[in-house]
């Protein structure tokens, strides 16, 4: 019996392809996930999180999200390097600005390809 500890960050999404991963051979999925245990040893993961009118990404450094709905987007980080500090609507350093980038690069590509396709 072999354990291991997996530091990557990851979401519902990479469940699938992690599971057929360990399971092997070959299969295609169409899961937007990517199998936790065969990323570039740099790769550090990520988790989108989409729940309760809140979206958001994790990485190891920081969680960002924006609660939606209300009057403006409330934007929050929590930086996991600095003991979790809180810095709601606060002018966001450079790494909250990729990370909300990123969130919303995701979040648009999801909505195009879940948008059907009307013919004329």
């Amino acid at each position: 019996d072999e354990s291991r500890l997996i530091n990557t960050y990851g979401g519902q999404v990479d469940f699938i392809p992690t599971i057929m991963g360990i399971l092997g051979g070959d299969y295609s999925h169409a899961s937007w996930g990517r199998d936790l245990l065969n990323l570039d040893k740099n790769d550090n993961g990520y988790a989108i999180i989409n729940v309760f009118r809140r979206i958001g990404i994790l990485n190891d450094e920081l969680y960002y999200y924006e609660a939606l709905g209300h009057t403006g987007k409330v934007k929050t980080s929590y930086d996991l390097t600095q003991n979790r500090t809180v810095k709601e609507n606060a002018p966001m350093d450079s790494r909250a600005i990729d990370l909300q980038n990123m969130l919303y690069r995701y979040m648009q590509t999801a909505e195009q390809l879940s948008t059907p396709v009307v013919e004329n």
